[in-house]
């Protein structure tokens, strides 16, 4: 549990505990991990564009940095006139430069914001009535138990009670300056 963790949507819930809670049938658990591992791609592809590699094919830890080459193996190309060639939203420049980068940026997380609450729309529209129903106090406990720092594979072997539910969302809330703040299950992430 902790500081990097990300709100729990039906994008990041581990299929398995969502089957388990809300009774998936085999088609919905097939359509929904369809969804999960297109989302998870894109915001994969997306943390490397920002890393400056571009996706998955390098940058970030363990790649060639930016502008390419490198390493014993690898020479750096040769630089024109002007430098070394730049490469991703990373690296120095003008500020001009750095502000077009971080507008980028925002613009793309805006649109991964946008893409992920349709996604999780649409795996709720996969949903029956019941288990739709059954959805929202299934995330609360999959909150709670991601904020003790537990595994999710444990909510359902829990057995909280509200009391005691309650109990905790109070004290994660008042310790991270939170008032009521609740994740409805369908949506964006907040950050």
């Amino acid at each position: 549990g902790g500081l990097g963790q990300r709100e729990l949507t039906l994008l990041n819930v581990p299929l398995p505990v969502m089957t388990s809670a809300l009774q998936l049938t085999e088609d919905q658990q097939t359509r929904i991990r369809t969804i999960q591992d297109a989302m998870a791609q894109k915001r994969q592809e997306m943390m490397g564009a920002f890393a400056g590699g571009g996706g998955p094919r390098g940058g970030g830890f363990g790649g060639p940095p930016p502008g390419g080459g490198g390493g014993l193996d690898n020479p750096p190309p040769p630089q024109g006139e002007d430098g070394p060639t730049g490469g991703g939203l990373g690296g120095g420049g003008n500020p001009g430069d750095r502000q077009q980068r971080m507008q980028e940026m925002r613009t793309r997380m805006q649109q991964l914001q946008t893409e992920e609450t349709r996604s999780a729309r649409e795996i709720q529209q996969l949903l029956s009535e019941e288990q739709k129903t059954a959805l929202a106090p299934a995330m609360r406990e999959w909150n709670i138990v991601q904020q003790m720092g537990l595994p999710l594979e444990i909510a359902g072997q829990l057995k909280l009670t509200e009391e005691q539910k309650t109990i905790l969302e109070k004290q994660f809330n008042t310790r991270n300056g939170r008032q009521g703040n609740r994740q409805n299950g369908a949506g964006a992430t907040r950050e």
